[in-house]
């Protein structure tokens, strides 16, 4: 009876232990792959995981963000944060940086890094 008490015991002390506290939830996690910026300069991520292009002075990288006719740098283009009326440029958005209230940023990801920085 005693051995059946303490293995009770020890299975709900596991349950509870692996159980999620609701004062520190879970961050959303961007997939592992899309952390990794190998070389070059930095890159920035949208909060729900969309490639922003490169953090970089290079008008002619057509993944820069300063490309003005680049996908990553148009002021036309829906994936740039250049763009005033998209949902990743506009100053209403919660996906972008431009908007001082945002709740969810696009981040910064450093050469071979894994640690995501908020751009602003």
């Amino acid at each position: 009876m005693k051995n059946l008490f303490l293995a009770l015991t020890f299975l709900s002390i596991a349950a509870l232990a692996s159980a999620q506290s609701p004062y520190y939830p879970r961050v959303p996690a961007i997939p592992a792959p899309t952390l990794l910026a190998p070389v070059g300069p930095p890159v920035v991520i949208a909060a729900d995981g969309t490639y922003l292009g490169r953090l970089s002075s290079n008008q002619f990288d057509p993944q820069s963000i300063s490309n003005p006719f680049g996908k990553y740098g148009s002021e036309f283009s829906p994936t740039s944060i250049n763009n005033p009326f998209g949902k990743y440029g506009s100053e209403f958005s919660p996906l972008s940086p431009n908007n001082p209230f945002a709740t969810a940023p696009p981040i910064r990801i450093a050469p071979l890094s894994t640690l995501p920085y908020r751009i602003w």
